[in-house]
């Protein structure tokens, strides 16, 4: 009785080998991407393979691979009605003069086209100019003929007549046909440099693919199933945000997007595409630390400098300007730059121990072209704490943000964020790793509903010790804040105090400043905060003055 024997491959690593020399049957078989996993700096492609073969030893060969593949990352399991089993798995490079991507093959195939094209013109142009310069030959050669024949009373004005009609005909006909070239000429260089940006996007360069051969023996003929895995390079994603405010009910929405890239040369279509944050490209072994020998500096006689490479100010002066040469002979010769796919359903979370998964909703498709393709992760909303800062000293404006709190689950990667007030665009941000428990302010851009005045009441006053002849410079801000808005909100006002690093400067705020509700905020050295809530249409005053000391005879600069 027949039975069902499920991944006997076992995740067999791959065997980079000569041909199988046995006289195995091979079967060509037809195979299609079916799942991608996508890392940080690469991906994994899953492939399913199918074919029909006889009882005893066959080779089931897969052909079209990327030749980038990673053979140490080839993997090989199987399905069957009946008992079978998996050898090894070979592969071998299949070489051609064509590029293997179709695409690419037909980018280049049409760019040659039309580079033919305009050869034909260039060539079209050239023999025009020489029909151009025969005219005006014979223009030039006519009026001694014609005065000729009017010394010899021959002069016949119709003839003339039809002449330089003729001539000029010509020469119009040859500066037409002229024209009209250079303007087809121009046309068919839009339309070369147009393919060669889109050849860019996708440009693999690769004229040679892999073919992987598994060998495997059946106890009966049967229709066997393979899934084929391997990894790849030139594959990369990384998490986008948008952040939006609706500032009425004070709740920030956030969507987690993941923006996929990949010039892998093969065409992601249709697949189930999962985003992991986990980094198979790292060691798996901590680094050594070796023995850290120190000594003293050997002193090195001055003729053993040049023989030990040592180049003099001079040479290293002609060095550096060969050096700069070929960096700008690189910049003029590297390639153009290489140059979005509506969000799908929230993706399937899945969270380990050490990393996460995103199993993005339904059939995905990444071409291989090296844009960027958005595919949304999450959605999620938070309740926020909003409130207000002014740094006057910059700006003479408020910013509102709102605090969120992350809950219990998986971080939020490090990346961009488009920040929305309101359903408006405001800017965009940064966003940190954020693990669960911790807080982050989003900033949602200018309050206009919070008024801010700020100026010097005094400043440059400068007063000399009595007894030690210090210099002391004093200085005395007041700014005034506006709550305008119809409910109580937190307003933080910040400053900064100078913060000294020899030990003979003094600074001393002024007896007659606000007392600072926190101090060097952020962990910034001399950062001085003044939070307070305000209510509904109340205004209040920051006094904020210090003073700088210093002996006399010595300058620090700004006072």
């Amino acid at each position: 009785m027949a039975m069902r024997v499920g991944i006997l491959g076992l995740l067999l690593t791959l065997i980079v080998q000569p041909a199988a020399s046995h006289a195995a049957e091979v079967a060509q078989a037809e195979s299609r991407i079916t799942a991608v996993t996508v890392f940080p700096d690469r991906a994994e492609v899953t492939r399913a393979v199918e074919a029909v073969l006889p009882a005893g030893e066959s080779t089931v060969a897969i052909a079209g691979l990327p030749a980038s593949l990673l053979t140490e990352t080839v993997r090989v399991r199987g399905v069957a009605e009946g008992r079978f089993q998996i050898g090894s798995v070979e592969t071998r490079q299949v070489f051609a003069e064509a590029a293997v991507k179709e695409e690419e093959r037909r980018l280049n195939r049409e760019i040659e086209e039309l580079g033919d094209q305009r050869r034909a013109l260039r060539d079209r142009i050239a023999a025009l100019k020489v029909q151009l310069d025969f005219i005006t030959a014979i223009g030039r050669e006519a009026p001694k003929t014609a005065n000729e024949e009017l010394i010899r009373g021959k002069l016949d004005p119709e003839s003339w007549k039809q002449a330089w009609t003729s001539l000029g005909g010509g020469a119009a006909e040859a500066y037409e046909g002229i024209r009209g070239a250079e303007i087809e000429q121009r046309r068919l260089d839009r339309s070369i440099a147009r393919k060669k940006r889109e050849l860019n996007q996708i440009r693999t360069g690769r004229k040679n693919s892999v073919t992987a051969q598994v060998n495997v023996a059946l106890s009966a003929p049967t229709r066997l199933r393979l899934e084929l895995s391997y990894q790849l390079p030139d594959a990369s994603w990384r998490p986008l945000y948008d952040a939006r405010l609706d500032s009425e009910t004070a709740k920030v929405g956030l969507t987690q997007i993941g923006e996929v890239r990949q010039r892998t040369g093969e065409d992601w279509s249709e697949v189930q595409l999962t985003l992991s944050t986990a980094r198979p490209a790292a060691s798996a072994r901590m680094p050594d630390l070796e023995s850290w020998f120190i000594d003293f500096a050997q002193v090195m006689p001055l003729e053993n400098y040049r023989s030990r490479g040592v180049l003099s100010k001079a040479e290293k002066a002609q060095e550096g300007l060969r050096a700069l040469g070929d960096q700008v002979m690189e910049m003029e010769a590297a390639p153009e730059p290489m140059v979005a796919q509506a969000p799908a359903p929230v993706a399937e979370v899945v969270v380990g121990e050490f990393a996460s998964e995103y199993r993005i909703a339904g059939a995905a498709n990444v071409p291989a072209d090296n844009a960027p393709h958005k595919f949304v992760i999450d959605e999620r909303s938070f309740g926020a704490a909003l409130a207000v800062r002014v740094v006057p000293k910059v700006a003479r404006l408020a910013y509102l943000y709102a605090e969120i709190e992350l809950p219990a689950g998986e971080p939020l990667l490090p990346g961009p964020v488009s920040v929305f007030r309101d359903g408006a665009f405001i800017g965009t941000g940064g966003l940190g790793l954020l693990r669960p428990g911790e807080k982050h302010k989003f900033s949602f851009g200018i309050d206009d509903k919070v008024r801010v005045t700020y100026r010097l009441v005094e400043g440059e006053r400068s007063r000399e010790g009595l007894i030690n002849k210090d210099r002391r410079q004093e200085r005395l801000f007041r700014t005034e804040v506006t709550n305008h808005h119809a409910m109580p909100i937190g307003i933080t006002v910040m400053d900064q105090l100078p913060v000294p690093r020899d030990e003979r400067i003094e600074i001393d705020l002024l007896k007659e400043s606000s007392k600072p509700t926190q101090k060097d905020v952020e962990e910034r050295k001399g950062v001085l905060a003044w939070t307070y809530e305000y209510a509904p249409g109340e205004k209040r005053v920051v006094v904020f003055g210090y003073a700088v000391t210093y002996p006399e005879g010595e300058s620090v600069p700004g006072f």
